[in-house]
This record gives C-alpha cells, structure tokens and sequence, in this order.
C-alpha cells in the first residue's frame, strides 16, 4: 500500500513505507498451503531491503515470548543503568554540598551521569519499545532526543571546566547553538515536516562541529589551565571509539558497540577523577578546620601573654596599697584574685 501508515507528515519518509507484495499474491488460485511468502519492506531512509518479520516482530508477537525476552535480555542492565542514573543524580551535588558549597562542575556531571544511563537505557530497550508504543516513529524519537540531550550535558560539563572568561562565553555559545538545533528538529517532528531520524545527518553534523568548538577552546584553556589537559586525555577513549565506529562504516570490523564501550570507559574515568577530586577537596577542608583550630589556639595564647602582665600589675599595685590600710582585706583580695586568675585562664584555654 502507499498510504501513510500513521500520520501524514510531507517529505518524510519516516510515515511513508511502501510494502512490496509479489504480484503472484493476487493470484490466489497459485496459493497453496505449502507455498512459501517472503514480504519485504523498503527501508525508508536508505536502500537497504530489511525483513518483513524484522519491522514487525515486536508488535505482531509480543505475546509469544516477547516480555519474556525482554525480562532476560533488557532488564539486568536496565536496572543497572537505573541505579547509575540515580548515583549521578545525587552523589556528586550532594557530595559537592556537604564539602560546603554547590560547585558547577559536580552538578553538570550529576546531569551527565543521569543522561547517560538515561541514553543506554534507551539503547537497551529501543527494540522493545513498540511494546508500550505504538507509533514506531515515536519510539524513535526517545532514543533519538535522549541522544542529543546526553550531547547537550557532555557541551555544558566540557563547560564547567574552563576557567577563562573568553573560553567560557564561547563555550556558552556553542552549547546555545546545539541546543537550538535540538530544540528545531524536535519542533519539525512534532508539526509533521522533517522527522528525527531524517534530520540525523544534520544533527551529526552539528554535535561534531560544537565537540571540535570546545576541544579548540580546551586547547586554548592549556595555557593558563593545567587541568585541561588532563580533562582532555580523560575523553580519548570515547574518541577514538566514534573514529573506529567511522571507519567501521566502510570496512565493516568485527565486533560491534564501540562506541557504547568507549562511553563507558570515558564515563569511568570521569567518575575516578570526580572521586579523586573530591577527595582532596575533603582532606583539605579537615586541614583547613585543623588550620583554624592552631589559628584560635596561638589567638588565645596570644591574649593570654598580653593580658597576664598589664592585669597582674595593676591587681598587685592595688593589693600592695590595701596591704596598709587594711591587711585583712587585702588577703581576701589576693585570694579571690588568684582564683579569678585560675577561672579566667582556664576559660580562655577552652
């Protein structure tokens, strides 16, 4: 049929899927029992022919094992991927305000955790999303938006570690420019013009041009920022995972999912360095409490040799002077001054 399947949505292929039936089927005299049906379906955003069973295999038989697939196959890295959304969306900005203060960085990171178990949840249950969804160009659109969205965190957290004015405010363009972008192919999905999927090049196109913005800008960083370099090694994995992906589009290597393992590599080293950080961040708030501790203490001995002469004299002058007028009184004098003398340091000590 050449009918839209769903919704009509011009110059998009992603609605418009032409199904191929040989002509023998309007033949029905020629249909046996025994006969043998292969129904293929045009791929929509290329050449490639794909199955039939392959488009609807999720929606025509999840009730044949489908959930149960899904129970074994998804779900154990589904919650694994859950529980690292949650630690990125807690422990760091947590962690960054009990150390005393709500640090930019450790937020951006928390976001970036968060996105990224977000985005391999999606990669994990995309096949199986036309379970719950209909629509398969919808099912799409999450795996695609929680894609640009993981990309958005990546810009800001590149961000968060520049220092430098300038670097900072083109950084915050560039991050503004991708966002917009985001912001233009979800509007042009959702008013049925372009779809997600149609739109990817264009989209691929802009996360590398504003990832090349930000390592230039890095690059500018490493002469007053020593860190960015570091920063800048701590992300080679994911690297040079995206340029064997590249390559893997023509010469067809073994294996698959670099990518996804050069991101999780990635990922880990930014949790390491993150611990690492805060952890030198804690001992030195203890050495700067302990730091104030010497300072209050050397504050008080110096009060105390300051205060202990001129006090003294003039309590014993006076005490001299009662010795003659009346040597009773000044008895009691020196025995309540000493034991003023024996409270006031001892105050002062605590």
């Amino acid at each position: 049929t050449d009918k839209p399947l769903a919704l009509d949505m011009p110059n998009t292929p992603g609605y418009c899927v032409k199904s191929i039936y040989p002509d023998y089927l309007t033949q029905t005299e020629n249909i046996t029992e025994d006969s043998e049906l292969i129904f293929e379906v045009e791929y929509p955003y290329g050449y490639a022919l794909v199955s039939y069973n392959d488009c609807v295999d999720v929606t025509a038989y999840y009730n044949e094992g489908m959930y149960l697939r899904f129970f074994y196959d998804a779900l154990p890295p589904v919650l694994l991927f859950v529980l690292i959304c949650f630690f990125g969306l807690f422990f760091f900005p947590v962690a960054s305000f009990i150390l005393g203060k709500i640090d930019y960085k450790y937020l951006t990171f928390g976001m970036l955790s968060f996105l990224w178990g977000l985005y391999m949840i999606m990669q994990q249950i995309s096949g199986y999303l036309n379970l719950w969804i209909v629509d398969p160009t919808v099912c799409m659109m999450m795996d695609k938006i929680t894609g640009y969205c993981f990309v958005a965190a990546v810009l800001f957290y590149f961000k968060a570690n520049m220092s430098s004015r300038g670097t900072r405010i083109a950084a915050n363009i560039a991050s503004a420019a991708y966002l917009s972008c985001v912001f233009t192919v979800f509007i042009l999905h959702l008013c049925h013009i372009r779809d997600l999927n149609a739109s990817s090049m264009t989209m691929n196109f802009a996360t590398a041009g504003s990832i090349v913005i930000m390592i230039v800008l890095l690059c500018v960083e490493m002469r007053i920022n020593r860190n960015a370099l570091f920063f800048l090694l701590s992300w080679v994995p994911l690297l040079l995972t995206v340029a064997i992906d590249a390559v893997d589009q023509f010469i067809h290597l073994p294996g698959s999912h670099y990518f996804n393992y050069g991101l999780a590599i990635t990922m880990i080293v930014q949790i390491v360095r993150l611990i690492g950080d805060l952890r030198f961040q804690y001992k030195e708030a203890i050495r700067h409490q302990q730091m104030q501790k010497e300072l209050y203490e050397a504050k008080v001995s110096v009060m105390t040799s300051q205060i202990r002469p001129h006090f003294m004299y003039n309590a014993l002058t006076s005490i001299a002077m009662m010795c003659e007028i009346d040597p009773k009184i000044a008895k009691e004098a020196t025995i309540t001054f000493a034991k003023y003398l024996r409270g006031n340091m001892d105050s002062l000590k605590q």
